[in-house]
């Protein structure tokens, strides 16, 4: 310890030394969590802020908030701010980050008629063309198409089968628009994110 850190208060130490070990198993588990298929989007989520933060208090190449701490009691404080910031994210866990994108389904089902399971959504909302979509469209009107698509999916097969432009209508011309953009640049993307068509 150095001499600044002599003025940090015993209990101080002790709590970030006890939420830095936790903080740091953590990271570990879901490094191991994203070697399933079904998660290997993880470390894109509460564990990319956290490396964010690892980065800017030890350097390149950390992966861990290690048990190394500021000199300040500020210092100390702020990291453990930092620390509690990734142990309170909803998706610091396996099963936050399953009750995170279970809730976003159903509110997606709810309100746009998109039927997909969490795994497929975490999947949208980790690759590239959600952003293309959202940029395009507004995430509001691309998932709203996205919902429109799946509801026509069968007549869309069978149109593309027979060589045929689906005339999908809808009341909203943005969303109109998004639909017949989707089904004719990005067709690829909506299958890859569970759209059968």
């Amino acid at each position: 310890m150095s001499k600044n850190n002599d003025k940090i208060p015993k209990s101080l130490v002790q709590q970030y030394k006890k939420l830095a070990a936790a903080a740091d198993k953590q990271l570990q588990r879901l490094e191991k969590l994203a070697k399933q298929p079904k998660y290997r989007g993880v470390l894109q989520m509460a564990y990319a802020k956290a490396q964010i933060d690892i980065k800017k208090w030890r350097g390149e190449g950390r992966k861990r908030f290690g048990q190394s701490m500021p000199e300040t009691v500020q210092g100390v404080k702020a990291k453990i701010r930092d620390i509690r910031d990734f142990m309170d994210a909803p998706t610091y866990s396996k099963k936050g980050i399953e009750k995170f994108y279970e809730s976003r389904a159903t509110t997606l089902h709810e309100r746009y008629g998109v039927e997909e399971d969490w795994q497929t959504l975490a999947i949208y909302y980790q690759r590239a063309y959600n952003v293309k979509f959202t940029d395009k469209y507004g995430s509001q009107n691309a998932l709203k198409a996205i919902g429109i698509i799946q509801q026509h999916a069968d007549e869309i097969r069978k149109n593309i089968a027979k060589h045929k432009k689906s005339d999908i209508r809808v009341e909203d011309p943005v969303v109109e628009e998004a639909v017949h953009r989707m089904l004719r640049e990005n067709s690829r993307e909506l299958r890859r994110m569970g759209v059968s068509i």
